[in-house]
């Protein structure tokens, strides 16, 4: 049997002050928030650069292109993300990997940098059966979605960024008759709470991963900077 031609993408913005993480941000402030986002997307970027045969990075704006490649590196090309809602944008990422010949494609955002390699392997392994695979979050929507062929309806009248995404885009698996896998339930890094989590998940036990390593290191360094600011005032 012929191996099929696998796909990986992570959803990416800049990095910047008061644009990303902005639910972080009403606890951590704008700075930290995007400092924390960068190393977010630092971490998940190393940790999957040898998942799949193909790793594209959607990038926005496009202006950034450069400081993107420098995160990236040579494992992942550069793409950058269409104007419109999350949905025409992720429609057009699938579209264009398909018309590309790619026959498995995933994505995931920045927002879960630990996310375990193992999920994307068994997503991959769902897409051998099943037309579409999630993967939920705890806050309603999904960290990963995965096709085997283009679906642009799914994409359609979703409220995006709500707790209502995971909900209304079963619904319409259901409804269509495609067949979906759903992935173990994982989270994203939206909030302090969530934070606290990640933090716990990365101290509570010995971290194995050296990306996860780095990422716990820098945490530390950003709370020890954070509190030093604080001191001072």
């Amino acid at each position: 049997m012929s191996r099929l031609k696998q796909q990986l993408g992570v959803f990416a913005k800049y990095w910047l002050p008061g644009l990303v993480k902005k639910r972080l941000a009403s606890t951590e402030g704008d700075l930290r928030a995007a400092q924390l986002y960068n190393a977010f997307l630092a971490a998940t970027l190393r940790r999957f650069s040898g998942s799949g045969q193909r790793r594209v990075l959607g990038f926005t704006p496009k202006e950034k292109q450069s400081e993107f490649q420098s995160l990236a590196g040579p494992a992942w090309l550069l793409q950058p993300q269409v104007a419109g809602d999350l949905g025409q944008r992720m429609d057009c990422y699938f579209q264009g990997a398909f018309e590309n010949g790619q026959e498995q494609v995933l994505l995931i955002g920045a927002d879960s940098p630990h996310l375990p390699l193992d999920l994307i392997c068994q997503a991959y392994k769902a897409l051998r059966e099943a037309d579409v695979v999630l993967g939920p979050s705890r806050d309603g929507g999904y960290y990963l979605i995965g096709l085997n062929r283009p679906f642009p309806e799914l994409f359609l009248e979703v409220d995006w960024g709500t707790s209502r995404v995971w909900n209304q885009t079963t619904n319409k698996l259901s409804h269509s008759g495609h067949h979906f896998a759903e992935l173990p339930e994982w989270y994203d890094i939206d909030n302090r709470e969530d934070l606290d989590c990640l933090i716990g998940d990365l101290t509570g036990s010995v971290c194995v991963d050296p990306h996860l390593r780095w990422l716990r290191d820098r945490i530390r360094e950003l709370q020890a900077t954070a509190d030093g600011v604080d001191e001072k005032h």
